[in-house]
């Protein structure tokens, strides 16, 4: 993706996906969305043992700001850092179930929104 619009119309529906904990911290991510990425959704999926299930990453200064990233009807379970960061335009997180994300850290919850 560029600085320009990045990628859109993209759907992701009804995948298990299974992460692997990666105890020195290189990065077990799920889905990660950044530069413009825009109309994307992600629907009925099952989401275990990631770092950081979704980012949905929205650029600062001249990187486009991320668009209408959807995730419902999923299941996001212990993902050890955050279930989902998101700082996107018109970001929709509905009718998912959460369990056993996030830390003792302060920092790290379910969902963060910024």
């Amino acid at each position: 993706m560029d600085n320009t619009g990045g990628l859109g119309g993209i759907r992701f529906l009804n995948l298990k996906l299974q992460g692997q904990y990666d105890l020195v911290g290189n990065g077990n991510w799920g889905f990660f969305f950044y530069r413009g990425a825009h109309d994307v959704t992600m629907c009925n999926l099952d989401m275990d043992s990631f770092d950081l299930a979704v980012d949905n990453e929205s650029g600062s200064g001249t990187t486009a700001v991320n668009v209408n990233i959807k995730l419902t009807g999923s299941k996001i379970t212990n993902s050890r850092v955050m279930g989902y960061l998101v700082s996107s335009l018109n970001a929709d997180i509905s009718y998912n179930h959460w369990d056993g994300n996030g830390s003792s850290t302060v920092f790290d919850h379910t969902i963060y929104v910024g």
